[in-house]
């Protein structure tokens, strides 16, 4: 192996281990939206803005968007540790995965509102962020965080 493709794979080993010390990243990213305002979901998971009006779609879009992530995490072999570990602590501690997911039984205990339902969700995500205490909730926390809004409307 010459000089050059040595350094081409020390590069590249560099970045695996940026990377996999990133494993915190959904569950970071999941957490800051939750900040924000609820009809405003869709914008943080890059929906244009008139999708906003596609109320009845959010919870589909939101679970849509986890297991999305949560895949190309696995596949690009990105650590879903706390992910996984949330979800697992939903359907183990709480009872509230069931069978039939978490969407749907959330939407059933909420009368279909999907602003209720992501209510629902963020608050087991807080729950678990405030049970866990991961470095990176804590080291965000120190501070208030501000909206990501930036016409005032966050």
């Amino acid at each position: 192996m010459n000089s050059e493709n040595a350094e081409i794979y020390e590069i590249l080993a560099m970045k695996k281990r940026e990377v996999s010390s990133f494993d915190f990243m959904l569950l970071e990213h999941l957490y800051l939206i939750s900040l924000e305002r609820p009809e405003h979901l869709g914008m943080f998971m890059g929906l244009p803005i008139n999708s906003m009006k596609l109320q009845d779609a959010q919870i589909d879009i939101l679970r849509s968007y986890i297991t999305g992530l949560t895949e190309a995490n696995r596949l690009a072999k990105i650590n879903t540790g706390e992910i996984d570990d949330f979800f697992y602590w939903l359907r183990d501690v709480k009872q509230e995965f069931p069978t039939q997911g978490w969407e749907k039984k959330y939407f059933d205990d909420c009368n279909g509102n999907h602003l209720l339902v992501i209510g629902k969700f963020w608050s087991f995500l807080h729950e678990f962020l405030l049970l866990k205490k991961p470095d990176w909730f804590v080291k965000l926390n120190r501070k208030p965080i501000p909206s990501k809004l930036r016409n005032g409307a966050g």
